[in-house]
């Protein structure tokens, strides 16, 4: 048990060295594969807007419109609300195990 603690251990070290290099998205350990990612979500969305009109810093902002909640309208209206292009399919993936 303290070996396989110990591993956990030194896996996490070398990730994390990993990371601090600047590899990250995609690199593969010997302890598995390691992925970077980032979540940027506004505390304040008011104030984040109001400084992207004074500003002018309109590349802050995307233009994309929730998934979830029109998801939830094609269910309901059973069209997208205009101007939207809606489409559901299903996403197979598998990868190669070892040999």
């Amino acid at each position: 048990m303290e070996k396989q603690r110990e591993r956990a251990r030194n896996a996490l070290r070398h990730e994390d060295q990993v990371f601090r290099r600047g590899h990250g998205s995609g690199r593969q350990s010997r302890s598995g594969n390691c992925a970077c990612a980032r979540r940027l979500d506004p505390d304040n969305w008011k104030s984040t807007l109001e400084y992207i009109k004074i500003h002018g810093f309109w590349a802050l902002l995307t233009n994309a419109v929730s998934k979830e909640i029109v998801k939830d309208y094609v269910k309901e209206h059973k069209a997208p609300p205009p101007g939207v292009k809606y489409s559901e399919y299903r996403d197979l993936a598998w990868t190669r195990g070892n040999k």
